[in-house]
């Protein structure tokens, strides 16, 4: 029987200040394909759409979101300079990686890594 769970769609996190959450994925070199006040926005990710949901819930929650930046420091001069917190780096097989919290308590990770894949060519990430 052919699999009928083919690909992520879109990626929903909930937000409590949508607005604000806009700008910044837009800091991390989003594109805003869809936007409505209060109410919902989409972004566009090659094949994946990230969508911020507003609600009045706020939790402090690691997302699981890992995203690859190509202009790795640029970025994150973007959001420092915009008040956001950042770890400092840590040095993985596949480049330095931060996290940092969305305005809605999503906490995410930026990797700066040459191709964005999550595995190394030196080792397998699942066993056949």
């Amino acid at each position: 029987m052919k699999p009928s769970l083919l690909k992520i769609h879109t990626l929903v996190l909930l937000q409590k200040d949508l607005a604000k959450a806009v700008e910044f994925y837009e800091l991390l070199g989003g594109y805003c394909a869809f936007y409505q006040e209060n109410v919902w926005a989409e972004f566009e990710l090659e094949q994946v759409k990230l969508a911020l949901c507003p609600t009045d819930q706020i939790l402090d929650r690691y997302s699981g979101l890992v995203f690859y930046i190509a202009d790795f420091q640029t970025v994150s001069e973007s959001l420092l300079k915009a008040g956001y917190l950042l770890s400092a780096p840590t040095e993985t097989i596949n480049g330095a990686v931060v996290m940092v919290t969305d305005p809605g308590g999503n906490k995410i990770e930026l990797i700066s890594g040459k191709d964005g894949q999550s595995c190394s060519t030196e080792r397998r990430c699942c066993s056949a």
